[in-house]
C-alpha cells in the first residue's frame, strides 16, 4: 500500500497571497479584516499607553489581558469564529507570563522578538538552500507544482525571479523587527520597544504584501500558459 501523498494544493494559504487572484489590493483582508488588525494590534498599544501613563507593570499587564478577553468576548457575542484572538490572547497570555515573573517591562515582548529572529532566519536558510519561501506558497495559490522554481518553463522564468526577490522582502521584514527592538529590549526601554513593535507590525506587513500583489499579480497569465 503506497504511502499518502501530501496535496499541496488543499493547503490553507495566508490571506495576503489569496489576493493575488484579485482586482483590487485590500490591506484589511491581508490581515484578516478590520477587526484581526485591531486583534493583532491593541493589546500591545493598550500595555505600552498604560505602562506609560502609571509606570506599575501590574496594573499594565492585567490592562493587557483584560483588552484580549474583551476581544474574545465580542468574538462570542458576534456568533464569529474566535480562532484568531484565542491565538491572540496566548501571546498574550505568554509576555504577561513571562513579564510578570521576572519582573522587566520588556520580556512582555520577548515572545515576538524572538518570534522575528526565528522568522528572519528560517526564511534566509531557505531561501539559500533554493526553496524560497514566495515561490513555496504559490504552489497552493495557483495550482503550480512542487518545485516549479527550479526547472521553470520559459513563461515562468520572470516569476521565478520574483519569487525569490519577493522573499528577500519578507527576510528583511522581520530582520528589521528584531534588528531594531533587540538593543532597546536589552535596555530595558519598555515604552520605545512597545512603540518599536507596533510601528514595525502592521505598517510594513501590509506594505511587503501590497508590494507582492503588485509585482506577481501581473505574471499570473504567465504562469497559466
Amino acid at each position: 500500500m503506497e504511502p499518502e501523498k501530501t496535496d499541496l494544493n488543499r493547503i490553507e494559504t495566508p490571506a495576503m497571497l489569496r489576493q493575488l487572484d484579485r482586482e483590487h489590493f485590500n490591506p484589511f483582508e491581508a490581515v484578516g479584516g478590520v477587526r484581526g488588525a485591531i486583534e493583532s494590534s491593541l493589546p500591545a498599544l493598550v500595555f505600552v499607553i498604560v505602562y506609560v501613563v502609571t509606570n506599575n507593570l501590574r496594573q499594565t499587564l492585567i490592562a493587557a489581558v483584560v483588552t484580549s478577553v474583551v476581544l474574545i468576548v465580542a468574538r462570542l457575542v458576534t456568533r464569529e469564529t474566535i480562532t484568531y484572538s484565542v491565538s491572540g490572547l496566548i501571546g498574550v497570555a505568554i509576555g504577561v507570563v513571562w513579564a510578570g515573573l521576572s519582573g522587566r517591562g520588556e520580556n512582555f515582548y520577548t515572545i515576538g522578538l524572538i518570534a522575528a529572529g526565528i522568522y528572519a532566519t528560517a526564511i534566509a536558510i531557505c531561501a539559500v538552500v533554493g526553496y524560497p519561501l514566495v515561490s513555496m506558497l504559490l504552489c497552493p495559490v495557483w495550482q503550480l507544482p512542487w518545485k516549479w522554481w527550479k526547472q521553470p518553463s520559459p513563461g515562468g522564468v520572470k516569476l521565478s525571479q520574483a519569487g525569490y526577490w519577493l522573499t528577500w522582502l519578507w527576510f528583511s521584514m522581520f530582520a528589521l523587527r528584531f534588528i531594531v527592538q533587540l538593543p532597546l529590549w536589552l535596555t530595558g526601554k519598555v515604552a520605545l520597544l512597545g512603540t518599536a513593535k507596533l510601528a514595525l507590525g502592521l505598517p510594513p506587513f501590509i506594505f511587503c504584501a501590497w508590494l507582492t500583489w503588485i509585482v506577481l499579480r501581473p505574471l499570473k497569465p504567465t504562469t497559466q500558459e
